[in-house]
């Protein structure tokens, strides 16, 4: 991240250790005074990035949107060349976005960190670009889940999220998916260790 490549793309499902290795990026890049701000989705997004790691956070629209301005961006948004922009979440950003975001940081010689996981939640609107980016260009990819402390579950939803049907077995298998009677969804929350279970409907 701290290169001088246009663009780089940092892949990893939940708990591989996205939000520490930012932190660590952009406390580097502050100590030597390199410019950075973050950028996500939504504004629930960009506040955790801002907690996460301490950087400015805001959502993809609002950077988008100051630099639409006839008059350009305010001053609190105008950046020279050299900025670097973390996108946090990038597999949710809409194609038209991504589109114009990639777009302005051509035209500001920003260079672009896209962080996310294709595999996850899309975006609500017309989505799938940050997929073919990650098909296309290098990526650096997070593979070891940091948030179990079983070192089977980690491997299980590796798998699980890459649409494999051993991950998922696996999770059934060991009583941590549980078919339900009823369509509705419900997560419990357990602590790190725990024996809680996933209910989810039946396939039909």
């Amino acid at each position: 991240m701290a290169g001088h490549d246009r663009l780089a793309v940092i892949v990893g499902p939940a708990g591989t250790g996205k939000a520490t290795m930012l932190r660590a990026a952009v406390t580097d890049l502050h100590s030597g005074h390199r410019p950075v701000i973050g950028l996500a989705p939504t504004a629930r997004a960009a506040h955790v990035l801002h907690e996460e790691t301490g950087v400015f956070a805001d959502t993809v629209a609002k950077l988008v949107h100051e630099w639409s301005k006839p008059g350009g961006p305010d001053a609190s948004w105008q950046f020279g060349p050299g900025l670097i922009v973390i996108i946090d979440e990038a597999g949710m950003l809409s194609t038209p976005d991504l589109h114009r975001l990639t777009r302005l940081a051509d035209s500001q010689d920003w260079r672009l960190t896209l962080v996310g996981d294709h595999r996850q939640l899309h975006a609500v609107r017309r989505g799938g670009l940050f997929a073919e980016v990650c098909a296309t260009v290098r990526t650096i990819e997070l593979e070891t889940v940091h948030r179990f402390s079983q070192p089977w579950a980690g491997r299980r939803i590796i798998a699980a999220s890459c649409r494999r049907h051993v991950g998922v077995g696996g999770l059934r298998i060991r009583g941590r998916i549980i078919p339900a009677r009823s369509p509705i969804i419900s997560i419990v929350l357990q602590p790190t260790g725990s024996t809680g279970s996933l209910p989810v409907p039946p396939s039909r």
